[in-house]
């Protein structure tokens, strides 16, 4: 196993980044699989684990030397991201739980109807979301949804980079020549899959259709590209959300993803 850590107190380019925090960003490969893992954005000491390449089944023997790893350099907990229901099996033959289950839904462009769609208000524009205002847009996302749920600006970027193309889009609002980001979805496609990676509101103006501006841009994004599908997944408990997508041309599969969570207070497995 490569272990390649990163030291947060090194990254002082990235202040958002919790980088005052002691435990390092560590980027782990065994057998093919690689993953990495860093301090959570709601908490500095649970370790959210990425896995990003996967040619094997990931084992439970490979899980077991990564949390051992984690556990040595300082980390109390371990989240995982969105895993198929099919590949839990070796998280949970080392101790991991479900700690959120998510519904994932599906958009078919060979049958998907896509009307026009416009602001109910006129200060409101989308544009072209910049790689600079991903700290900016962190900030909002953390204000979107729950503690455990927001994501910090290292995960926005790692929502960029899961796939070979990406969008980001955001919305304005503008008042008195002043112009607030308020809401921003980002898209990836790989091949003819597209995803709908993240979508976020701000709550203070909610039900005025921007949510439902932002998955249509991104729904005609994938089209024009031609992809033939675009998945996306949310809480099952986040009845808005799902009301949205399934409004917005998306249907409910048979299967979900679960993000698994394991205390590692107990020491070395």
């Amino acid at each position: 196993m490569a272990i390649d850590p990163e030291p947060f107190a090194h990254r002082a380019s990235r202040p958002d980044l919790l980088a005052t925090s002691a435990l390092p960003v560590l980027t782990l490969t065994a057998g093919g699989i690689r993953a990495r893992v860093r301090p959570s954005a709601h908490d500095p000491q649970c370790g959210s684990l990425q896995v990003s390449h996967t040619p094997a089944p990931m084992s439970a023997a490979i899980l077991r030397d990564w949390l051992n790893t984690m556990t040595r350099v300082g980390y109390r907990r371990v989240r995982t991201g969105a895993l198929h229901e099919t590949a839990l099996g070796a998280y949970t033959a080392v101790g991991f739980a479900t700690a959120q289950r998510l519904v994932l839904l599906r958009a078919d462009f060979a049958t998907l109807d896509l009307p026009e769609r416009r602001f109910a208000r006129r200060d409101m524009t989308m544009r072209r979301g910049l790689d600079g205002e991903l700290s900016a847009l962190a900030a909002l996302d953390r204000t979107a949804f729950p503690p455990t749920w927001g994501m910090d600006r290292e995960a926005l970027r790692d929502a960029t980079l899961a796939t070979t193309s990406f969008r980001l889009r955001v919305v304005e609002s503008r008042q008195n020549d002043q112009a607030s980001v308020i809401g921003f979805a980002i898209s990836g496609r790989s091949g003819r899959t597209a995803f709908l990676q993240r979508l976020a509101v701000d709550p203070s103006v909610r039900r005025h259709g921007i949510g439902a501006l932002l998955v249509a841009d991104s729904l005609r994004w994938a089209r024009r590209w031609r992809s033939h599908t675009m998945t996306v997944n949310t809480q099952d408990s986040n009845t808005a959300a799902l009301r949205l997508y399934e409004r917005s041309g998306f249907n409910r599969l048979n299967e979900s993803l679960h993000v698994m969570e394991r205390s590692l207070d107990g020491g070395a497995l």
